[in-house]
């Protein structure tokens, strides 16, 4: 419970210290999908999961930058909940803390992304198994490492804008006592692809 606590703590002092304090901002929209892996026995496995996302950059140098990345998820395909509960469907929201090292200069950066994750997960299951709660909802930590490209429309970022697509590996744990699923703890893993929309920065 304490650890929980000091590390949505630190996930809140992260976001507001590089949102309240930053000089300038890169904003992006996105759309993409969570490809989830694993056996459903251990694993949240749905198919895959389409969200919809959006993410505040601070451009603190031109070598490295904060990224707070937002996204809403439904998962599609739920066909065995916990091996043993049957099929489901349900919402994710996921925020992301991530360091982005941009790899090169001019209009198209190769970029490398790592930085830890929250996620919070809503499910319901179609036919639960008598005594069993047909909601089932986790708090889950997690961390991310990915890689992709943003083309630029000027040779620097904090420009006119621009779009970008990354692929992420991500990677949730299970989490203590009643912050996990009701029904069994589970992880959850997998791959994340995105197509972003790259705004005009402002101050």
């Amino acid at each position: 419970m304490r650890a929980c606590n000091a590390l949505t703590l630190l996930f809140l002092v992260l976001f507001f210290c590089t949102t309240l304090h930053a000089a300038k901002f890169e904003k992006a929209l996105g759309l993409g999908s969570y490809y989830y892996t694993g056996t459903e026995a251990k694993n949240l496995a749905p198919d895959f999961g389409p969200f919809i996302s959006f993410s505040g950059t601070l451009l603190n140098t031109k070598f490295l930058n904060l990224v707070n990345h937002f996204d809403f998820s439904t998962l599609v395909g739920g066909t065995n909940f916990a091996g043993d509960y049957g099929s489901y469907f349900g919402f994710s929201g996921i925020y992301q803390f991530a360091f982005r090292f941009n790899l090169a200069k001019g209009n198209i950066l190769p970029i490398l992304e790592v930085g830890p994750l929250l996620g919070m997960y809503t499910i319901t299951l179609s036919s639960p198994p008598s005594g069993s709660s047909r909601n089932q909802t986790a708090f889950k930590y997690g961390f991310t490492v990915g890689t992709g490209f943003d083309w630029l429309n000027e040779e620097k970022r904090g420009g006119s804008g621009g779009w970008g697509m990354a692929f992420h590996y991500f990677k949730f744990f299970t989490s203590p006592g009643f912050f996990d699923f009701s029904a069994k703890k589970l992880s959850a893993n997998g791959i994340r692809f995105e197509l972003r929309l790259i705004l005009s920065s402002g101050k």
